[in-house]
């Protein structure tokens, strides 16, 4: 068996576990707190929870001082605050807005969890000490956890299982139906299936409407940049599309050779009312994602969009 301490500790870390912060009030009055991810519930009757504080802690005198500590299971949008409060030599409160609990002791807003302990024991676990709590009160919120991970923070989501084929189906066909390709294709065709009717109505095509974006973020911009662009998302453009948005006063020629464009207040006034309505057609088609989903999913699929740029379409 290795005995090698930082393998040990990879291995401790394929267990995912929650994050914690625990806080307590020093009998002199001061306000400490740690990140904590060696938490665990013991007891249901009665309530009990137990966790591990390194011997080495410069908070370590306190807990083993104090009746009574408070633990926070921390929210996935709270890694911030966890990183603050695994750092030493910091004043880790400033600026935070904190309530109270039995005998003073801090209590943290924002998080998934939080659970109100008098001590009931303390145990000798090697280069730890074991504390365990009573709870005393707890409050419960709606709010996604933070997970760790193999030493880095991370998220937790529900596991990805797929429903049963039909039994009508051949596996080749369900396999590619259940492709990358496919369902990126289904849910671009369909989702702008919704924009076209808007699009007619302002007499833009969805090149058009891609190269009014384009231009607005990177304005002034060049046609060539323009054009190479807008056909990395696979759109047949030309200047012919160009021309038109600038004899329609949408764009306009900055430079004597004409190559720079800028777009105009109409155009901006455009592309403000088409990104609104592509705005809620996004919002309809992911209602039923929290928002720790759609930014995972995005986060994916520009994965993809990176691994898979061909060399040609690349703009640096």
């Amino acid at each position: 068996m290795s005995t090698d301490p930082g393998d040990l500790r990879r291995a401790f870390g394929t267990f995912a576990t929650g994050v914690t912060i625990v806080t307590a009030r020093s009998v002199t009055g001061q306000d400490v707190g740690l990140t904590v991810n060696s938490f665990s519930s013991v007891s249901l009757d009665p309530p009990m929870v137990l966790w591990s504080l390194a011997k080495t802690s410069g908070n370590r005198a306190t807990f083993m001082e104090t009746d009574s500590f408070a633990v926070h299971i921390l929210a996935q949008e709270q890694a911030d605050l966890a990183a603050i409060f695994a750092q030493r030599g910091v004043d880790k409160f400033a600026g935070l807005e904190l309530d109270r609990g039995i005998e003073q002791v801090p209590l943290l807003d924002n998080c998934s969890a939080r659970f109100q302990c008098k001590t009931v024991f303390r145990f000798d676990g090697g280069d730890h000490d074991i504390l365990g709590g009573e709870i005393v009160a707890y409050e419960h919120f709606e709010r996604p956890p933070l997970v760790f991970l193999s030493g880095r923070y991370a998220i937790a989501m529900e596991h990805p299982e797929e429903g049963p084929a039909a039994e009508d189906q051949e596996p080749f066909a369900t396999s590619t139906l259940m492709s990358l390709q496919y369902l990126v294709a289904k849910a671009h065709y369909q989702c702008q299936l919704a924009l076209r009717p808007e699009l007619a109505r302002a007499d833009l095509t969805e090149v058009e409407f891609y190269l009014l974006a384009v231009v607005a973020m990177t304005s002034p911009c060049t046609v060539d940049y323009l054009l190479r662009r807008v056909e990395t998302s696979g759109a047949e453009v030309s200047k012919v599309n160009i021309d038109r948005l600038v004899n329609r006063g949408f764009l306009v020629r900055q430079s004597a050779a004409r190559e720079d464009l800028r777009i105009t207040i109409e155009g901006g006034k455009i592309l403000m009312r088409l990104a609104a309505v592509r705005k809620t057609i996004e919002s309809d088609a992911l209602k039923d994602f929290s928002l720790t989903e759609i930014g995972v999913f995005k986060q994916m699929l520009r994965r993809v969009v990176q691994r898979t740029m061909p060399a040609e379409h690349s703009l640096a």
